[in-house]
């Protein structure tokens, strides 16, 4: 069932998009509402796992997506510069085994869960651990991590400690000492067949403007804060 966000105004354009169906209304959805305000759209949100999303987003069934990094390939879609955000994700091993993660060789023998995503990122993430087995969604990485079918899960920490607090595995479950990794940049992507796409420096402005006004991180603080307070 898509969610919409309504207008103050009678909007000019009807957006498409998706997000996590474990957060329909999270941080995702909060960053998609703010920029079809911006652009006096009504938008339609689909959810949809990630994998899916971007599928989606190329074959044009969806006009516009976030949270989507640097490492992949451009393709039905284009990135709209600059990126809204720069953020590492955090790794999760399980408490029991936490004092064997305080330096990167901990990691060279660890199987990681990763979300189902382009050959090229898996292939990075390769190289730094023993084994990869793709998930579809954060539920299903804390599920393994608990199981022992993986050592280490790596995901945004706000989303990740929501998730592991509902699942009531707190005391199971925690950020490694070392992180392995680096920041990265995330950004909107457009489907270049999208009746949008016209409209692509006005979003560019619009992102650059909200980046330089500091809000995106805004909002990020304010939806992390409400997390919290759950």
């Amino acid at each position: 069932m898509p969610v919409k966000a309504q207008l103050s105004a009678p909007p000019s354009c009807l957006i498409k998009s998706s997000v996590s169906p474990e957060f329909i209304n999270g941080l995702h959805y909060k960053y998609l509402v703010f920029i079809a305000r911006q652009l006096q759209c009504e938008i339609e949100i689909l959810p949809m796992p990630f994998a899916r999303r971007v599928v989606s987003l190329e074959n044009g069934d969806i006009d516009i997506m976030v949270g989507l990094k640097h490492l992949h390939q451009e393709n039905g879609f284009e990135f709209i510069r600059p990126s809204y955000e720069t953020i590492q994700g955090v790794y999760f091993v399980r408490r029991e085994d936490i004092e064997k993660y305080v330096n990167p060789q901990a990691f060279d023998n660890a199987v990681v869960g990763v979300s189902i995503d382009q050959v090229g990122i898996t292939e990075t993430v390769q190289s730094d651990f023993k084994d990869i087995v793709p998930v579809t969604n954060l539920g299903q990485k804390i599920g393994l991590l608990l199981k022992g079918r993986i050592d280490t899960f790596v995901h945004f920490q706000s989303s990740a400690d929501f998730k592991i607090n509902q699942m009531g595995v707190a005391d199971k479950i925690g950020p490694a000492p070392y992180q392995p990794g680096f920041p990265l940049d995330y950004y909107v992507a457009l489907h270049t067949g999208s009746a949008l796409y016209a409209r692509k420096a006005e979003l560019a402005k619009i992102i650059s403007d909200a980046v330089a006004q500091g809000i995106f991180a805004k909002i990020r603080a304010e939806h992390e804060a409400s997390l919290d307070a759950y």
